[in-house]
């Protein structure tokens, strides 16, 4: 009974560590490299997809851009930015799915789901700041269309804070 427990013991031990391990890098790390460090990939491993371009300017943010798949963060991204009306970066790599056999290109379509929101609140509350909307007007006051169908009394307010 003794080996048992102590064998048991150490199941748990590993299973815990093996958790702690997984948790506190990457979800994306291989198990042996997340466990073990075994197999773990580095900078050099990670490779732009051939039509990503950049300013030399920009090294860093690549770097860093690379760096995100030796942590373990994704397995497949694309960054594009502009600087004064010109795409600065336009780079991709990894894989776009979970088994890892399809590239990420630069032409990869990318989920955003609900990023918009917070994008269209900014936006919102800009046009209120200069004036040109106001929260507690009807939306059908700037839209007429939209206020039909039990609509006519949404305010701007009301759609922003749900």
């Amino acid at each position: 009974m003794g080996l048992k427990l102590k064998l048991a013991g150490l199941l748990i031990l590993f299973m815990a560590f093996s958790i702690y391990q997984i948790t506190n890098k990457g979800a994306r790390l291989s198990f042996h490299c997340s466990v073990f460090n075994i197999s773990c990939p580095k900078l050099s491993d990670i490779k732009l997809s051939p039509l990503s371009t950049y300013d030399k300017e920009y090294e860093k943010v690549v770097e860093d851009f690379r760096q995100l798949f030796v942590d373990g963060t994704d397995i497949g991204a694309q960054l594009s930015i502009y600087y004064k009306n010109k795409n600065v970066i336009n780079i991709s790599a990894g894989k776009r799915n979970i088994e890892k056999d399809l590239p990420y290109e630069i032409d990869t379509l990318q989920h955003v789901y609900s990023s918009g929101k917070a994008l269209c609140s900014l936006v919102v509350s800009m046009l209120v700041d200069r004036g040109l909307l106001k929260y507690e007007e009807k939306i059908g006051h700037y839209w007429p269309e939209f206020a039909v169908n039990g609509k006519e009394d949404v305010t701007i307010a009301g759609k922003i804070i749900k």
